[in-house]
């Protein structure tokens, strides 16, 4: 490239950060620091190096005026810094832990050479980051390694202070599948980013599985993230492994059976109706109820390669992973005919690096993957317990994520990244059957064909920062970072058929309750946002002031788009683009507060606030859009033949509709939800590499919005009736039966049209309060640790904790996650006003590592985590009415019977344990054999529990049993696996 040609690019580069910028976290941490000499006075014109195993060539430093030398941009890696000035002894300081996003400070003291030739330090990085208030956890190479887990996101997020999940796995059982994960309480607004793009599905799950095997260093940000983060919840990013100066590959090979399997079931659990299997099918498949949990087979095999193309110019990278777990039952629902549950993923990944000049960097990555699920359960209801395979789905959905990369250290004054890239996938699934659909919303028993739906997802992005440094203004020095971010995001979903022949059948203990009509839909929704930010790191004597300032501008908008003629809509229908449905701009502020007590780094107290607004996602355009992405009409449904099966005319009054012939409108005053975060901390650096936290952290979200119908408000709710609790033994009639007051609609609210409204009902919000001690304890003297205890003050919306059973109606697509709520959602009815939930929970963890020697490596964990509140709740219908009262005019209306703290599901304690001993064979080739222990006490924790009011026929032993408290998932019980790792 010619010079001129050159200058210009990087003259644009340069300038583009300042229109389109980082978008949440960058893959680079830094080193700085201040050299004097014995007596204290500040040296400049000091040479300082810095070499590691991930950074191309050798970076040079010379220290300023007032000593002080920076190294920004610096790969996550483990680097020697050495200080060098004539007259003066040269000083090594080795073994610097570098990683994403951590900014180390090493200070070197030189002596006169006659009197010291050469002193070397070795692990000088501290335990504690001194200039930051954010909450992150860093897991380096040899972290991702030693961990015992399914070699998922999912899995890192377990080990993860502050950080809690709603499924657990154990050897693999969940591997594959998403897993929700909310921090500090809170959840919704996450942002997982794989190599700094974002791949969040929708506004807070991660939207692809990808490879572990690949990655070289994972952050977690839990808190207080900085206003390079738009939203509120977690960051997590995943940066890659880049090659290196000589040529490594490894292979890695995992195997799991149930040759080498407890069981945990006890006869009581299968009596309560645990994998309520039919009695047919248990016979004739030779069938045993109490390995219903278990995991059949485990199998991972990962391979990567790469090296120099021209050493310490450009690497390579190729890793590849085929993943596949096969258990008895899935981990959310069941498959009630002994369907083998199978997951299959299999990825392939790509890394080029190249250091164009020693300070220009350009790097490309490339990851797709492919999962397949031939039997994926999906329903109406929660939890499903299909009875035969034939209701469930078959996925095969690719994702892929790609980027281009441009870097630029300006000496030490400076660093530029700007990237750009895509996140994408195909989302199918096909129903496994044909057969007319019936699912019971009270015994959760689900029967014929499911869905035939896809769901493909775009999100084109730029981002970039530019970090420099300004020294002795206003009394201190500064560290600014300027940036932002341009997404533009498209959702197209497509309902080929809604279930079999676009009908399901809700029924009630077996009794016709209501019916779905719905609609073959090709839906278009898009969002479109921009961000900028700027973030001031001020340092003077003790005190360290973070303040940062973000402006983002949502623009939610809809394609023009058609919906097919069906069934139901005899005629097509077509929809012209909307540029501007909804427009939000937000300047949101951030600052934080570090002050260093004794002014050696050692006791920091840390203080943060952040707004953080909401992400909208395609979820708010899809909520305003007349072709919404899932449309049918919900009837009232009166059986008259019998039969179990709708036929036109059975209908009755609208109870929900969605799309069709109803209309949609979005309030003008709208507001869009946000976050507001206080957190205070005392760390502290204990020594030998240890440091220790305590605080307090308050997540406060507000300004909620949702659907509903606005022709059915809550004072429309009006008509006294008095409805029958059949009891907590399901059986209408008996002793423990009693009247509940409760309210119709009104007769002209239930002959009104349907008209859907987007609002922020008043007093949706939700809080959560947290204390949290933690401690992290580096590896050196032969061990690690990390460990801490968090406990949480809940206040939010939401029922049917770990799908336990629904306890109100909720509008549709609340803003507000509710954390692991499965119905989410502002009251729309009167009979939940009462819905807003206060609860605690507490969670602990443990994990380290230990090399006694011999090249043996123990790794243990330890997780306990409090069971969610559970309340028992009944579903109130048109034939609940007491005597002389008529029964619900609307549908059926989830009930609380008792409140939600009434009980608890219970505490889920989980030990396991990896060995490793490392063979070294020829040269550089080494083999590690790996032998590992899940729940290792084989504890039998129940996970999902069945909340709802009814009967549970048990068919194996033919007995008729209350449905509450009748166990759903199990912990998979105590499971061994062999891997083995060849590196050269």
């Amino acid at each position: 490239m010619k010079p001129r040609i050159l200058s210009t690019v990087l003259l644009v580069l340069a300038c583009t950060p300042l229109l389109f910028a980082q978008g949440g976290a960058g893959s680079t941490g830094a080193i700085e620091g201040q050299v004097g000499d014995e007596s204290g006075a500040v040296l400049p014109g000091v040479t300082v190096m810095a070499t590691g195993t991930t950074l191309l060539g050798t970076q040079t430093a010379v220290t300023n005026a007032q000593g002080i030398y920076r190294f920004p941009g610096l790969p996550a890696g483990t680097y020697k810094v050495s200080f060098d000035m004539a007259g003066f002894g040269k000083t090594v300081r080795d073994d610097i832990r570098i990683g994403i996003g951590f900014t180390a400070t090493i200070n070197a003291r030189l002596s006169v050479q006659a009197l010291q030739e050469e002193v070397t330090v070795t692990g000088e990085a501290p335990p504690i980051d001194t200039t930051a208030t954010r909450v992150q956890t860093n897991f380096d190479q040899t972290q991702l390694d030693a961990l015992p887990n399914a070699r998922d996101m999912w899995s890192l997020l377990a080990e993860t202070p502050a950080v809690t999940l709603n499924r657990f796995d154990v050897g693999g059982s969940t591997a594959g599948t998403q897993t929700t994960y909310i921090a500090y309480g809170n959840g919704g607004q996450n942002r997982p980013l794989i190599e700094g793009i974002n791949t969040t599905e929708g506004t807070s799950a991660a939207g692809f599985y990808f490879d572990y095997g690949s990655f070289g260093e994972v952050i977690v940000g839990a808190a207080g993230n900085s206003a390079e983060m738009p939203s509120g919840g977690v960051l997590t990013n995943f940066i890659g492994k880049s090659g290196g100066n000589d040529f490594e590959g490894q292979l890695y090979f995992e195997y799991e059976n149930q040759n080498v399997q407890s069981t945990n079931v006890t006869d009581d659990q299968l009596a309560r109706g645990f994998a309520n299997i039919p009695r047919n099918v248990i016979e004739q498949l030779g069938l045993d109820r109490s390995q219903a949990n278990t995991l059949l087979s485990y199998k991972n095999f990962n391979a990567s390669l790469g090296g120099p193309i021209v050493k310490d110019k450009v690497w390579w990278y190729f890793g590849y992973l085929r993943q596949q777990n096969v258990v008895y039952q899935p981990s959310a629902g069941a498959i009630l005919d002994g369907t083998e549950f199978l997951t299959k993923l299999e990825n392939f990944t790509g890394k080029l690096t190249y250091q164009m000049t020693p300070h220009d960097k350009l790097v490309a990555y490339l990851q797709y993957g492919t999962k397949f699920q031939p039997n994926r359960t999906d329903a109406v209801v929660s939890g499903p317990q299909h009875l035969t395979a034939a209701s469930t789905l078959n996925q095969e959905s690719p994702s892929w994520v790609g980027k281009v990369e441009y870097n630029r250290t300006f000496g030490n004054r400076g660093f530029l990244e700007v990237r750009a890239g895509e996140f994408g996938y195909n989302f199918g699934l096909v129903g496994n059957g044909d057969d007319p659909r019936r699912e019971d919303q009270t015994t959760l028993e689900v029967t014929g064909g499911g869905r035939d739906w896809q769901l493909d997802r775009r999100r084109k992005q730029l981002h970039g920062a530019y970090t420099f440094y300004v020294d002795q203004l206003v009394g201190g020095n500064h560290q600014f970072k300027v940036g932002g971010e341009v997404q533009h995001e498209t959702g197209r979903t497509r309902w080929n058929s809604y279930y079999a022949d676009n009908v399901v059948q809700l029924l009630n203990n077996g009794a016709a309750a209501s019916v779905r009509l719905g609609l073959p839909v090709d839906s278009w929704n898009g969002l479109r946002n921009y961000g900028l930010f700027v973030n001031d790191t001020y340092r003077r004597n003790k005190l360290t002031v973070n303040l940062g300032l973000r402006y983002d501008r949502y623009r939610v908008f809809l394609p023009e788009q058609e919906r097919p003629a069906s069934r139901f809509s005899v005629e097509a229908r077509s929809f012209a683009a909307v540029d501007d449905v909804k427009t939000f701009n937000h300047l949101a502020p951030r600052i934080g507060l570090v002050f260093d007590l004794a002014g050696n780094g050692r006791t920091l107290l840390k203080a943060n606030y952040g707004r953080y607004y909401f992400n909208p996602g395609v979820t708010l355009a899809d909520s305003v859009n007349p072709n919404t992405s899932t449309q049918y009409t919900q009837y009232g449904w009166t059986d008259r033949n019998g039969d179990g099966l709708w036929q036109d005319g059975e209908q009755g009054t609208i109870q929900q509709q969605f799309g069709g012939s109803a209309s949609v409108e979005i309030d003008p005053n709208l507001r869009n939800s946000h976050t507001d975060e206080w957190s205070a901390w005392i760390e502290r650096d204990l020594g030998a590499g240890i440091g220790a936290r305590a605080g307090f952290v308050w997540k406060m979200d507000r300004d909620g919005y949702q659907q509903f119908n606005r022709n059915r408000p809550l004072s429309a709710y009006n008509v006294p009736i008095t409805v029958v609790d059949p009891g907590a033994d399901g059986t209408r009639g008996t002793g423990d039966d009693r009247n509940v007051n409760m309210m119709n609609l009104s007769p002209a609210a239930l002959s009104a049209p349907v008209v859907n409204f987007v609002t922020n009902p008043e007093g949706f919000e939700a809080d959560y309060k947290n204390i949290e001690v933690a401690l992290n304890r580096r590896f050196s003297n032969k061990w690690s640790a990390v460990g801490s205890f968090l406990y949480t003050w809940t206040e939010e919306y939401g029922s049917s904790y770990f799908g336990s059973g629904a306890g109100h109606i909720g509008g549709t697509n609340p803003s507000l996650f509710s954390s692991f709520a499965a119905v989410v959602g502002y009251p729309i009815t009167d009979a939940d006003l009462d819905s807003l939930n206060e609860f605690t929970t507490w969670t602990f963890k443990l994990h380290g590592t230990y090399e006694p020697g011999w090249s043996l490596r123990f790794t243990p964990i330890f997780r306990a985590q409090q069971g969610y509140p559970v309340g028992r709740v009944f579903n109130a219908t048109s034939t609940s009415g007491a005597t002389g009262s008529a029964g619900v005019n609307y549908g059926t209306q989830p009930l609380h019977a008792e409140p939600i703290t009434s009980q608890r599901l219970e505490t889920v304690k989980v030990v396991d344990l990896r060995i490793d001993k490392s063979f070294a064979l020829k040269g550089r080739v080494k083999l590690g054999i790996l032998f590992d222990v899940y729940n290792l006490f084989n504890a039998n924790t129940e996970l999902n529990i069945r909340s709802t009011t009814g009967r549970l026929a048990i068919s194996e032993s033919a007995t008729n049993i209350p449905t509450f408290n009748t166990p759903l998932t199990i912990l998979p019980p105590r499971i061994a696996r062999i891997s083995a790792r060849l590196d050269w």
